[in-house]
């Protein structure tokens, strides 16, 4: 059985190490970076180290598998130097790491997690807790994405378009097709009936 108290003093070595030797991006919290061992390394050893760890895999996330003994130091130095290359410092939420972690990609047909997983949720925090200032502590709730506002600029005119609308025509008062049936005027009965010159009967008498 593995000696669980030789692990820990290796994983606590290990997070010392990688503190003091990886590299620190633009705003990178080291803080974080000493949990990485605990809180990020335990999920890619079980969903991305059979892929990005394989000698064959050519993408840049390339990762380092620990060895059965955990006697690699240099292990998660290796693969938070990969991570931290997959963060974005000024707007978490569009981390590649994330976004990854929930696409499925190379010949997976499943993402490696699925939206709502406790452990999505974890890689969450630690990923706004690393972008985060330097020394601070972790979120205990993923922050509400950032939302740009748009500066409207005062006195600005609207583009002319090409195409011109069609001046509208006055409406046409249309009559009810009932009215059509009764449109012989009527005698007037002071005078008398005018010749109706398309009258057969007159045109006959012609």
């Amino acid at each position: 059985m593995p000696n669980r108290t030789l692990h820990l003093g290796v994983l606590l070595a290990v997070a010392g190490t990688v503190a003091a030797q990886s590299p620190v991006e633009p705003k990178f919290n080291a803080a974080a970076g000493k949990m990485f061992p605990t809180k990020v390394q335990p999920l890619l050893s079980n969903l991305c180290a059979d892929c990005h760890a394989h000698p064959k895999h050519t993408s840049p996330f390339k990762l380092k598998a620990y060895d059965p003994g955990f006697s690699d130091p240099q292990t998660a130095e290796t693969n938070l130097r990969a991570v931290t290359r997959y963060l974005d410092v000024t707007n978490p939420h569009a981390s590649p790491l994330l976004k990854f972690a929930i696409t499925a990609h190379g010949k997976a047909e499943d993402p490696p997690l699925k939206a709502g997983h406790p452990a999505l949720k974890g890689l969450e925090l630690w990923t706004h807790w690393a972008c985060g200032p330097d020394g601070s502590a972790m979120p205990t709730a993923v922050p509400p994405p950032r939302v740009d506002k748009t500066v409207i600029q005062t006195g600005a005119t609207k583009p002319a378009s090409p195409f011109t609308e069609p001046a509208r025509l006055p409406p046409v008062k249309t009559t009810p097709l009932g009215q059509f049936a009764d449109t012989k005027p009527k005698a007037d009965p002071t005078k008398p009936n005018p010749i109706d010159p398309f009258d057969p009967a007159g045109f006959n008498k012609k």
